[in-house]
């Protein structure tokens, strides 16, 4: 009963780390899309951006 608490509980925490994934990739889009409207160079954003991805969560999004 346990294991399978614990394999619920493991794979709802994959979908949020998947879900989140996806909201940074969307974000840095959005970053990328604004910088091409205002002619602005976002690199410092995304970055930014990219390190926390790699701090929290290790994922295939670049």
């Amino acid at each position: 009963m346990a294991r399978k608490a614990l394999l619920k509980v493991l794979e709802e925490q994959q979908e949020i780390i998947q879900q989140q994934s996806r909201l940074i990739v969307e974000l840095v889009d959005t970053i990328e899309s604004w910088e091409q409207t205002a002619g602005y160079d976002g690199e410092e954003l995304k970055e930014r951006a990219r390190a926390l991805c790699e701090s929290g969560i290790e994922t295939e999004i670049y």
